[in-house]
This record gives C-alpha cells, sequence and structure tokens, in this order.
C-alpha cells in the first residue's frame, strides 16, 4: 500500500503529495454509508509523529479516498523504543464540524428552522450538505475550500420538504443515508475521469449500490468456497431476530402488519415510520392521511422481508482470487457468495479493509444483506 500525504499548506486542495514511510502495519478501512478509518503503527524514531501532524491529509495510490490524522497515541517502556499509532477517519468525517442550521444563526438570535427543500432524499442530502460548506449560500467563514457535494442517483426526484433537527451535519447526513440505503464517498480532485468525480474540486459524493430485485439481482461477482476464493466465513444461525408481524409507528398514526402466524409462534418488531410524517405540524386528513398509511404498511412488510434467520456475516478472501478490489467490484456492490452449510446468498459489500504489515497484505470485506427494491 504505496502511502503518501497531502501538503499541510494545502489544505483541503490536496496538493503536493509525499511518500509515507517508516510505519510497520498500516489498517485502511472504507465504508459504504458511514466514515471509513485507518490506523498506523510505527516506532517513534520513525519520525511519523513530526511528518503526520493532527490534521494532516493522507490517501494511497489505489484509491481516491482522503482520510484525516486525527489522533497520536503513544506507549513507551523503559527498554523498548516507544510504538506510536496515528488514526483517523475519511474526509466526510469533517461534516461534524458544521451545525445543521448555522446560517440562519449567524444571520440573527431567533431561531429559524433549517427546512430542505421538496425534492427526492439523495438530491436532500446532497443540498444540506452545500448549504453548510459551499458559498452561496454557506457563510464565507464556513466554507470548505475546493469541495462540493454531489450525487450520482441519475436523476432529481420528487419528495416533501423536511425539517431537519439542529446538530451535527454529519449525524444528520447519517441519519438520511441509512434510512435510504445510500452510501457516502469522497473523491478527491483528479484528471482521470474518475465517475462522480471532478477534475477542479474534491467532491463528497452521495450514491446508490446496485439494488437487489426479487427477480434480478445484479450480481457484480462470485466468491466460491469450492474454488479457494474464500478462506475463512464466520456464520450466524439465529432466531433471535426473525420476527413475523410489525408494529409502524409515525408521529400521528400506527399500523400493524402481521403475518399468518399467532398465540406463541405470533413475534412483532417496532418499526420508525415517523419518516412520512414527522415534519407535519398537524393530523393529516383524507388524501394524505391514506398515503400515509399506505406508505407505513409498505414499510412494515418490506421491515419483514428484509430479514434473514441465516446470515453469513464476514468473510476473508484468499490473496490468490482472481477479483480484485477496486478493480473487479466496489464498496457497495452486490456479490453471490457461494459458502459453506448450503449457504448461497446475495450479499452486499459495506466495507473493505486492507491490512498490510511486514509480511502479507489481506482484505477482508464486510457484508450485509441487501434491501429488497433499494
Amino acid at each position: 500500500m504505496d502511502l503518501f500525504k497531502f501538503a499541510q499548506a494545502g489544505g483541503t486542495t490536496f496538493d503536493g503529495a509525499e511518500s509515507i514511510n517508516g510505519y510497520s502495519r498500516i489498517t485502511w478501512v472504507e465504508r459504504y454509508s458511514t466514515p471509513g478509518e485507518f490506523t498506523l503503527e510505527a516506532k517513534s524514531s520513525s519520525g511519523l509523529a513530526e511528518f503526520l501532524p493532527l490534521g494532516s491529509m493522507i490517501s494511497h495510490i489505489d484509491t481516491m479516498e482522503v482520510m484525516i490524522v486525527e489522533n497520536h497515541e503513544i506507549e513507551e517502556k523503559v527498554s523498548d523504543d516507544p510504538i506510536i499509532t496515528i488514526t483517523g477517519r475519511s474526509f466526510v468525517s469533517f461534516l461534524e464540524n458544521r451545525i445543521v442550521g448555522m446560517n440562519s444563526a449567524r444571520a440573527g438570535s431567533t431561531i429559524a428552522p433549517y427546512v430542505t427543500t421538496a425534492i427526492g432524499p439523495h438530491a436532500q442530502i446532497v443540498k444540506m450538505i452545500n448549504d453548510h460548506i459551499v458559498s452561496p449560500p454557506a457563510n464565507a467563514n464556513d466554507v470548505i475550500t475546493n469541495v462540493i457535494a454531489t450525487h450520482s442517483i441519475g436523476y432529481e426526484g420528487t419528495g416533501v420538504a423536511e425539517t431537519i433537527e439542529f446538530g451535527n451535519l454529519l449525524d444528520r447526513v447519517l441519519e438520511k443515508l441509512k434510512v435510504w440505503n445510500y452510501g457516502i464517498r469522497t473523491i478527491r480532485r483528479n484528471p482521470f475521469g474518475i465517475p462522480g468525480g471532478d477534475s477542479t474540486q474534491t467532491v463528497i459524493n452521495i450514491y446508490a449500490g446496485p439494488a437487489q430485485t426479487a427477480m434480478s439481482p445484479p450480481i457484480t461477482l462470485m466468491f466460491s468456497w469450492i474454488s479457494g476464493d474464500i478462506i475463512e466465513a464466520h456464520y450466524l444461525f439465529s432466531q433471535k431476530n426473525d420476527k413475523n408481524s410489525a408494529l409502524v409507528i409515525s408521529k400521528y398514526f400506527q399500523v400493524v402488519v402481521d403475518g399468518s402466524e399467532t398465540k406463541y409462534d405470533r413475534r412483532t418488531m417496532l418499526v420508525d415510520g415517523t419518516i412520512f410524517d414527522g415534519d407535519l405540524d398537524a393530523v393529516p386528513t383524507g388524501v394524505t392521511k391514506d398515503n400515509i398509511l399506505n406508505g407505513m404498511n409498505s414499510w412494515g412488510v418490506s421491515a419483514l422481508a428484509n430479514q434473514n434467520a441465516t446470515s453469513l456475516t464476514q468473510i476473508d478472501l484468499s490473496p490468490n482470487t482472481k477479483p480484485q478490489f477496486r478493480r473487479d467490484y466496489n464498496i457497495g456492490d452486490l456479490v453471490l457468495i457461494d459458502a459453506n452449510y448450503g449457504e448461497i446468498v446475495v450479499k452486499r459489500i459495506t466495507e473493505y479493509a486492507e491490512i498490510q504489515d511486514e509480511n502479507s497484505t489481506t482484505g477482508h470485506p464486510t457484508l450485509a444483506d441487501p434491501i429488497t427494491g433499494d
């Protein structure tokens, strides 16, 4: 893994790359819908504490992601060279330093809620980010230079205006990503024509992994135990979370979705339905009420359908497997796993950890059940 840092004076322009050397181990983790992270270990005598001061921006040649150095931890013993552990998170974590509604606070002392426009949820997320880091409309001194949010969904969509609670911008973005099963990634400024990227500025990109449908899942590729692609697998066989009834609660309504099971065999889950009316100030009626109740019913059906009593939670891939991360598949892709115990399942790649030390380089994808029709 060829690590490098960007020039400190360049801030978020990401210029002047310098190679990072002298570490003994690096773990680099990229994720689908939450910030990734890295851990770098080295001897104190390596000089990396001085070379990578807090706030440094780093990357490596095989990725467009950028990470921020956030912590230095030193373990010191009298008889040994102290060990320094340098950690940090992906660039999108910086959004926690912006507060939703900051512009109205700067404009006056009277509280004014932050309200999104009536566009699709992916476009709302993009607007919410840009309203707080791009000027205008963000205050000029709150801008993150050379950075803009975009989406790769392909359409703006329609939706309803939503009032977003005060809080740090990262938390509010992650909440909406979770609801809609979208991903978030940083694509640093580059001249390579990377899809979703830009040659003049760095992009915080909202995107959707391929949708799992009942009849035609868009499988990227297959990993097989028999063919030697998988060298270790973790399975969970459980009925603990296998529910067959749902109570969907919104701000004003409640909807029950039952299966055929009764009495002892009935197991009920609670489903949050405030996405449908949480932004309303009065009890809706008529067609609006009917649409909300229908949506809540579908939400409950979807929640029940997307359970899986048998779960293949993680696999370790052989270093000799032909498909390679970033070349043949990426974060967010759907893959077919042909494992043991009769497990042939479709999974989404939600995380990928790269680990390199003095002896080897390994890769570990983390898998999740895709949401049907997402």
